[in-house]
């Protein structure tokens, strides 16, 4: 489909608006704990904001990196090593 990206996004939204008002969709989602919220991308957008907010302090102060290359600083000296038996993916 040619069109500028902004209706291109537009159209997304609208499809996918449209296709969580079916009940087997929100059904399935929900039994995979899915929690259906932000019907307009503007909405959406500030449940995005509004959880980087939140979690995001708590991760950075954890450590946690997606880069595969590094490995994050233990946070505290006083925790146990991991168990033997758990591994990384």
């Amino acid at each position: 489909m040619a069109a500028p990206a902004r209706a291109q996004t537009t159209l997304r939204a609208t499809a996918i608006a449209q296709a969580l008002k079916a009940r087997p969709l929100v059904e399935g989602l929900q039994k995979l704990s899915f929690e259906i919220a932000g019907e307009s991308p503007a909405e959406f957008a500030a449940i995005v904001k509004s959880e980087l907010e939140r979690w995001g302090p708590i991760v950075k102060a954890s450590g946690f990196s997606l880069d595969e290359r590094t490995t994050p600083p233990r946070p505290s000296a006083d925790l146990p090593p991991p168990s033997p038996t758990m591994s990384r993916p």
